[in-house]
């Protein structure tokens, strides 16, 4: 039971910083979709790519951020975005680079994904179980820049989910306070929570390995087909970044040693509390301000895809 819930919550909260602070859902707890589709699809992403960086033993945050890079190529298999553009809107936010919708892919591959759908819910896990993977614990000792880049992402979060919901109070807040009562719960209900919980047998890797053949095989074939593209340049752009995280992590090298001792405090979960309770404080100025909830989302889109590649080289460099 305690490995079940340990896996339900590192899912959650997969998909709470990645669907719910994006905006892209609303209410997902409610929606068969959400809880059909969407939730699995971030649990078990989120649990075969831990569990990968696990056993090879590449769990630096940078090892972390190559793992993420995966992650976010879904979003050219099932939901097309890569080649196609947002599906909201049906058009590419500024055109194309060789074949790929090239804003988009800095902002889901290059940051959104590995940031808000791995890296993040991953530190969450540490902080809620307070048990680390190796050397992850100075990453969550407590300091002033750790502080900004966190309020930023609450920032992010509000704005994001204020905007696409239509700064309708009831869905953007109902969509917060459902998902973070169901963190809370699943964190209660989870006991002895540890790494150990949510490493997988062969019996779970076969599940996760065939869940996600499944859906990526009927997704891609089934939802919105007429966005697969014909130019073999948006194939080889995709199936050449597999190529190059892929070898990134193999260059990269293992994680060996003992922990590193850190004296000073880390975040807890009385943080994680107090910083939710940050949100939706920042969720419901949002909603209430609609115009500074727009202009803001705009800010923060466009910083994204601005600071995307910067990241992705200085994580090269690092």
């Amino acid at each position: 039971m305690a490995k079940i819930t340990a896996i339900l919550l590192i899912g959650t909260l997969s998909m709470f910083y990645a669907e719910v602070l994006s905006g892209a859902s609303h209410l997902w707890f409610l929606d068969p979709w959400g809880l059909i589709i969407t939730m699995p699809l971030y649990l078990f992403h989120t649990i075969l790519l831990l569990n990968l960086a696990i056993k090879t033993k590449r769990t630096s945050l940078k090892q972390l951020y190559y793992w993420g890079i995966f992650f976010g190529l879904y979003e050219s298999w099932i939901t097309k975005v890569l080649w196609a553009g947002y599906i909201e809107t049906g058009k590419t936010m500024f055109g194309k680079f060789l074949g790929i919708a090239w804003a988009e892919f800095l902002t889901l591959v290059l940051f959104w994904h590995p940031i808000m759908s791995f890296i993040i819910p991953i530190l969450t896990y540490e902080v809620l179980s307070r048990n680390y993977l190796p050397n992850h614990k100075k990453y969550l000792t407590k300091n002033r820049r750790k502080t900004l880049i966190i309020m930023l992402i609450l920032m992010i979060g509000a704005s994001f989910q204020s905007t696409n919901s239509k700064n309708n109070l009831a869905i953007a807040m109902g969509s917060m306070i459902g998902s973070i009562t169901i963190i809370i719960i699943l964190d209660i209900l989870t006991r002895n929570k540890s790494i150990e919980s949510i490493k997988l047998g062969r019996k779970g890797f076969t599940i996760t390995i065939i869940y996600l053949a499944t859906l990526y095989t009927a997704t891609f074939f089934l939802m919105l087909p007429e966005r697969i593209p014909t130019d073999p340049i948006a194939w080889i752009s995709i199936i050449s970044w597999y190529i190059i995280t892929a070898i990134l992590l193999k260059r990269s090298k293992p994680i060996e040693g003992e922990e590193i001792q850190v004296n000073l405090e880390a975040y807890s979960k009385k943080d994680f509390i107090k910083y939710m309770a940050i949100l939706l404080i920042l969720t419901l100025i949002m909603c209430l301000i609609p115009s500074l909830s727009h202009i803001t989302t705009i800010a923060l889109l466009l910083s994204i895809i601005a600071i995307a590649p910067i990241i992705f080289i200085k994580t090269l460099i690092r």
